[in-house]
C-alpha cells in the first residue's frame, strides 16, 4: 500500500505520493522549488566603457616586454623545474627559427621563465603568444597553464589560467595566436619577476603535445571584455545566444540561389588574428570557452547554429543564432555570467552586437 504523507507547512492540500521504481524501490515523490518563472527576456553583453558595441580596436600597441622566442633572442631565461623541455627547438617556429618545445612533456611538468627583475603589472595588460598542437586528447582533462610568479618567495602572484581557453584545441599543426587578458589572471601583487608554463594530463589519453613561441606581455590595447549575467537574487536559464554583424560589403547573390557570404573572416574583416573568446563563468571559475577567427569556426564550432542575412548590394547583414540543446543556469549569487572578448581590430564592421536569451527566476532561497 501507498504510504500517504502531509508535508508539513506545505502550500498544497494534495498528499504527497510515494512511487516504486525496479532501480530504487519506494521513494516519496516531490519536485524542487526553484523560484518564480518570469517571462524569457534578453539581454545585450555590455562594457563599461563601449556600452553593446563590440566593433572596437581591441589590438595591441606600445611597446612590449618579449619574454621567450625559442632563443632566436637573448630574453628572459627559461629553465625547467621539473619534465623535458627544449628551448630552442628548431622543429617548429613561429616567425624565426626556434620555439619552447613542450611535446616530451607529461602531468605536471613546469617550465619556468625569468626575466632577472620585476616586471610591474600595472603597466601592461595583456600577455600574449603563439601555440602550435600537434595532439590535444578530447579525454580526460588537458590543459597548458601559465602563471605569474615570484622567484623571491617561489610563490604564485596570480591565478592559473589553461591557454587552451583561448585557442582552439581541435586544430592542429598551425599556430594560432592566444591573447590572455590580465582581468583573468587576478594577480596579487603589483609585480612578478617569472612565468610558470604547466603541462596538465589527467585521465585518459596522451598529454597535450605542442610548442609556444613569441610570448610577450603587452602594453596597451587588447583585449575588451563584454559581460551578460543575472542580479543577485536572480537566476537565469539560458536558451540561445544571437550574434549580429553588418558591413560594408556587397553581399551579391550567386545565380539568384543564395547570398555571397564568405566563410573566411566576417563579412568585409578578414581572419582575425586571436579570436572572438565565449566564456561561460560559473562561481568564479572559467567552465569552457570557444574562440571563432571566421564565420565557419561559429557554423562548426557550435552543436545548433542558423543563419539569415540580407543585402541592399551595398552593406550586408548577418545574424546567427547559437542554440544550446541544454539550457544551462547562471546564478546571480554566484557570479555567474556569460563572457565575450575582443582581441583584435573590429573597427572595419559598421554594427557588431550580441545578446542572450533567457528565462529568469526570482527568490530561489
Amino acid at each position: 500500500m501507498p504510504t500517504r504523507v502531509k508535508i508539513q507547512g506545505g502550500t498544497s492540500h494534495k498528499p504527497a505520493d510515494v512511487k516504486n521504481t525496479k532501480e530504487f524501490g519506494n521513494g516519496l515523490k516531490v519536485f524542487t522549488y526553484t523560484g518564480e518563472r518570469l517571462y524569457d527576456r534578453s539581454a545585450f553583453f555590455t562594457n563599461e566603457t563601449y556600452g553593446s558595441d563590440m566593433n572596437q580596436d581591441a589590438s595591441t600597441g606600445g611597446t612590449p616586454d618579449r619574454v621567450h622566442n625559442g632563443i632566436d633572442t637573448i630574453l628572459w631565461t627559461a629553465s625547467a623545474i621539473a619534465g623535458t623541455w627544449t628551448f630552442n627547438d628548431p622543429a617548429q617556429a613561429h616567425i624565426s627559427a626556434q620555439s619552447i618545445g613542450a611535446t616530451a612533456t607529461v602531468n605536471n611538468d613546469v617550465a619556468q621563465i625569468a626575466k632577472g627583475s620585476n616586471l610591474t603589472i600595472a603597466n601592461y595588460v595583456s600577455l600574449t603568444g603563439w601555440i602550435y598542437i600537434t595532439g590535444w586528447s578530447t579525454s580526460g582533462t588537458k590543459q597548458v597553464n601559465v602563471v605569474g610568479w615570484d622567484t623571491g618567495t617561489a610563490a604564485a602572484v596570480s591565478s592559473s589560467v589553461n591557454i587552451g581557453n583561448y585557442v582552439d584545441t581541435t586544430t592542429l599543426n598551425t599556430w594560432q595566436k592566444f591573447t590572455i587578458p590580465f582581468a583573468d589572471f587576478g594577480f596579487t601583487s603589483t609585480t612578478l619577476d617569472a612565468i610558470r608554463i604547466t603541462t596538465v594530463d589527467i585521465g585518459a589519453g596522451p598529454p597535450p603535445n605542442y610548442y609556444l613561441d613569441d610570448i610577450q606581455f603587452e602594453q596597451t590595447g587588447g583585449s575588451i571584455i563584454y559581460e551578460a549575467g543575472p542580479q543577485p537574487g536572480e537566476v537565469w536559464e539560458v536558451n540561445n545566444i544571437n550574434v549580429v554583424f553588418a558591413d560594408a560589403y556587397a553581399g551579391t547573390v550567386t545565380n539568384g540561389t543564395m547570398p555571397s557570404i564568405p566563410y573566411d573572416g566576417f563579412l568585409g574583416v578578414s581572419t582575425l588574428t586571436s579570436g572572438i573568446v565565449f566564456k561561460v563563468t560559473q562561481g568564479g571559475q572559467s567552465l569552457g570557452s570557444s574562440t571563432y577567427t571566421d564565420f565557419i569556426d561559429i557554423m562548426s564550432m557550435a552543436e545548433r547554429v542558423s543563419y539569415q542575412s540580407g543585402s541592399d548590394g551595398t552593406n550586408t547583414w548577418l545574424r546567427v543564432d547559437i542554440e544550446y540543446p541544454h539550457h544551462f543556469r547562471l546564478e546571480g549569487k554566484n557570479r555567474d555570467k556569460l563572457e565575450v572578448t575582443i582581441n583584435d581590430d573590429l573597427t572595419g564592421l559598421l554594427h557588431f552586437r550580441s545578446n542572450v536569451n533567457y528565462s529568469k527566476f526570482i527568490d530561489i532561497e
